[in-house]
């Protein structure tokens, strides 16, 4: 009797790995691939008033923002300059690499819409900026360095003083 029952069990192991075999050759077979649709986000920037963004810029670290109504006080090397806030101070705005160089298409005194994102202004970011050549000199390093944080700007809408009249500083 015990013979019967371990042939039983080996003749069924035998029929559920050949019926295990048929499905997945018939999966194979009877499959169709299919394309999966990925739904992209497109990400709208926050419109943020230059006073409510001078009231704690920092808060907005790592959304994308829009500052309308910031102003430019000074150009500082070949991607960075400081936009003057409502209280006077200094704001460092790098342009991303995407926007290239500011080579005179930014000019103090010109006013507009800044898109980016806000990061915190490290000592290791400075010296990357260092490294990059961003500064002409350690003078610039420094008024940069007078910030907690930086708007990394992915676009630029500047019109005024010397800058292009169509109001597109670098984008």
């Amino acid at each position: 009797m015990a013979q019967a029952k371990g042939m039983f069990n080996a003749v069924a192991m035998l029929v559920a790995f050949a019926a295990m075999g048929a499905f997945l050759y018939w999966l194979s077979i009877a499959a169709e691939p299919t394309q999966v649709a990925v739904a992209e986000e497109e990400v709208t920037a926050q419109a943020v008033s230059v006073s409510a963004f001078a009231s704690n810029p920092i808060m907005y670290e790592g959304e994308l923002i829009a500052v309308d109504g910031l102003e430019v006080q000074s150009v500082l090397g070949a991607q960075v300059f400081l936009a003057v806030l409502p209280d006077s101070t200094a704001y460092p705005v790098r342009l991303d690499r995407s926007l290239g160089a500011l080579g005179g298409q930014v000019s103090p005194a010109a006013r507009g819409r800044v898109t980016g994102t806000v990061h915190a202004l490290t000592d290791s970011v400075l010296d990357a900026w260092a490294a990059e050549s961003v500064f002409s000199d350690d003078s610039q390093r420094e008024a940069a360095a007078a910030s907690g944080s930086f708007l990394l700007a992915t676009e630029v809408e500047l019109v005024g003083a010397d800058a292009p009249a169509g109001g597109d500083g670098g984008a």
